[in-house]
């Protein structure tokens, strides 16, 4: 039981920290840069268990982590992996390898890339909290029709015989009906679709993948795992990592759980094998036919790792202009939908109100 209420405490304790990630790592990342390597990891996780203690998130984090360190032999990425997204656990997991150097650039790195989508997330929340909120409404109006507002439409007409009911009343009792005896499957299907939908994102490589990376949500993923893969390509390949070949390289990337870049890591592996370098090896779907174009323009007049660089800046480029405009979109369309779905209910309730009221009079009257 108290093994329960650990985990427990820990997965609330990694959900608060991940709200300060960014400026987390940037810390560490200037702390360890700063005293050139007198202060390490170790005095790190000391000095937050003595500042913070056991009643502080960060306090029973870094107990936690100092523990794993100690355990893991000195690998960071084990030790932060449940803190990590799977690009940012990667990046970590193969600079160490390179040495001390290559992993403060990758600190600073995945600090670049904590900030830039702690931005991108703060957009969206600040776009979309309004379609969450019209979006709740129209399900809790949903969900009263059948269970309150059509009783209580019975109960109050309940003298008009079914005979004398218009069209309308006839159409939102028999939805009412349908709503009760399926509502529960429906909404468990439509969880069921958006459960798949998402775990087929890192997952699923099939045939039908070519055809899904076209539309959204598989679209955007694909564009923002093909600019941390190129990003982290290039961190491979510079700087101290510059004995590294891009077969290498792709080779240590490989030890990604996402199988959707593992396959496709595997795809320009296969191609370099084949006697395909350069730009062109990265033909193989994770990176669109425009930024494979730029990719091989580039590298005429740059070596292939500059040549990289300018891409992966590229496509953040285009990212940045193009995400927080779909972003708009969805969100007008559904704010639109929304709107429009609860005038249409109440619609469809003031035509039934008025028939139902029409045919009590008519009933009466004969």
């Amino acid at each position: 039981m108290r093994n329960q209420w650990v985990s427990l405490q820990r997965f609330f304790d990694l959900r608060e920290f991940k709200k300060y990630q960014a400026d987390y790592f940037l810390y560490v990342s200037q702390l360890l840069q700063g005293t050139q390597g007198q202060y390490t990891m170790r005095s790190v996780f000391a000095a937050d268990i003595q500042r913070y203690g056991p009643k502080h998130y960060r306090g029973r984090l870094s107990a936690y982590w100092l523990s794993q360190y100690q355990k893991n032999g000195g690998n960071l990425a084990q030790t932060w992996k449940n803190a990590l997204s799977t690009e940012a656990w990667l990046l970590l997991k193969i600079s160490q390898v390179q040495g001390s150097q290559s992993l403060m650039s990758a600190l600073e790195t995945l600090t670049l890339q904590l900030q830039e989508r702690k931005q991108f997330r703060n957009m969206l929340s600040k776009l979309f909290w309004p379609v969450g909120f019209a979006l709740a409404l129209l399900l809790s109006v949903l969900f009263l029709m059948p269970w309150f507002t059509v009783p209580q439409l019975q109960n109050t007409f309940y003298a008009v015989p079914e005979a004398s009911y218009g069209f309308y009343t006839r159409s939102l009792f028999a939805w009412a009906h349908f709503s009760q005896r399926y509502g529960v499957g429906i909404l468990c299907f439509f969880v069921l679709v958006i459960t798949v939908g998402f775990y087929s994102l890192p997952l699923y490589v099939g045939r039908g993948r070519v055809y899904l990376d076209y539309v959204e949500p598989w679209r955007s993923y694909k564009a923002l795992q093909s600019l941390a893969a190129l990003k982290l390509i290039t961190l491979l390949l510079e700087g101290v990592s510059r004995q590294l070949r891009l077969a290498q390289a792709l080779q240590l990337m490989q030890a990604t759980p996402n199988k959707w870049l593992r396959f496709h890591l595997k795809q320009i592996e296969l191609k370099i094998t084949q006697g395909e370098t350069g730009a062109y090896s990265f033909d193989v779907g994770l990176l669109s036919k425009d930024m494979v174009w730029f990719l091989a323009d580039m590298e005429q007049s740059q070596d292939l790792v500059t040549a990289l660089g300018l891409t992966a800046h590229r496509l953040q480029q285009v990212l940045a202009q193009r995400l927080p405009m779909q972003a708009q979109i969805w969100r007008w369309f559904m704010l639109l939908f929304c709107v429009a779905t609860l005038l249409l209910i109440g619609g469809w309730h003031y035509a039934v109100i008025d028939e139902l009221r029409r045919a009590l009079l008519m009933f009466y009257a004969s």
